[in-house]
C-alpha cells in the first residue's frame, strides 16, 4: 500500500473487508495506517434460543460438497471477535450481531437496520406518545394521536392479503408520530421487523388514496327469492 510523507495512508471512501483482520498483526497494521471502522458486522447463526443452532450454515457448506467443522469455525469467529473488542478498546459497541440465518432479503433488512441510520424504522414506544398515554375522550386532556394512512385497519392484513381488518391498540406502533393498529402480534412483528414494506411514500407497494380489496360477497337465499336474477 503506497503511504504519504507521515507514513499514513492516503484518504480512502468507503469500502469493506471480508473475513480480514485475523490477527493481532493484521489489526495493529491497520491501525498503524490510520484505517478505523465505522461498524463491524459479525455474521452466523447467532440466535439464542432456537433447538436447531447452526444446522441452517453447516446444510449450506455441505451443500457444497465442503468438509466443514461446526465447532471450529466458532471458536476461529470467537478468537477474532476478541481480538478486534480489544482492538476497538472504547469503541467495542462497534461490533454488532447479525443473524445470517433465514431469508437473503430478512438478511439484508438486518444489515440496513444495523448500518443505515436513515432506514425506516419503528419509534421507540418510550419516546412518543401511544394509546395507552391518552386516556379517555371525555378526559379535560384528551387529545388523540393522529393515525397513519391505514386508519384503523391493519397494513400488514392489507398489504399482504386484500383484507381490510380492524386492528387494536393492543398491537400498536408507531412511525414518525404516526400510529397504526395490527390485527395480531405476527402483523406486529412483521410490521416492526421492515415497516417502508407497508407505508405508502417509502417504497411500499401501495400509494394513496388507499383503494378498499375488491368485495368478497355471499349471497344465500330461498328458490323465488330472486338470487339468480
Amino acid at each position: 500500500m503506497q503511504t504519504d510523507e507521515d507514513g499514513k495512508a492516503p484518504s480512502v471512501g468507503g469500502f469493506i473487508l471480508l473475513g480480514f483482520p485475523k490477527t493481532q498483526v493484521h489489526l495493529e497494521a491497520l491501525r498503524d495506517h490510520g484505517i478505523q471502522f465505522d461498524r463491524v458486522l459479525n455474521f452466523g447463526d447467532l440466535r439464542e434460543e432456537a433447538e436447531d443452532i447452526g444446522k441452517e450454515v453447516i446444510d449450506r457448506m455441505t451443500k457444497e460438497s465442503m468438509h466443514y467443522d461446526w465447532e471450529a469455525e466458532q471458536a476461529k469467529v470467537t478468537k477474532v471477535l476478541e481480538v478486534t473488542k480489544e482492538f476497538l478498546g472504547e469503541e467495542a459497541e462497534k461490533v454488532l450481531d447479525i443473524n445470517a440465518t433465514g431469508p437473503i432479503d430478512n438478511v439484508w433488512i438486518r444489515i440496513r437496520q444495523a448500518i443505515d441510520p436513515f432506514f425506516l424504522r419503528v419509534d421507540n414506544p418510550e419516546e412518543v406518545r401511544v394509546t395507552a398515554d391518552i386516556g379517555e375522550p371525555d378526559d379535560e386532556n384528551y387529545q388523540p394521536l393522529p393515525k397513519g394512512d391505514f386508519g384503523d385497519f391493519c397494513p400488514v392484513t392489507y398489504s399482504n392479503e386484500n383484507w381490510l381488518i380492524r386492528g387494536s391498540a393492543e398491537f400498536e406502533a408507531t412511525v414518525y408520530g404516526k400510529t397504526y393498529w395490527f390485527s395480531g402480534e405476527k402483523e406486529l412483528e412483521e410490521f416492526k421487523f421492515n415497516p417502508s414494506k407497508f407505508l405508502t411514500g417509502f417504497g411500499g407497494a401501495k400509494s394513496l388514496p388507499l383503494a378498499p380489496p375488491p368485495p368478497k360477497i355471499m349471497i344465500i337465499g330461498s328458490k323465488g327469492s330472486g338470487i339468480t336474477t
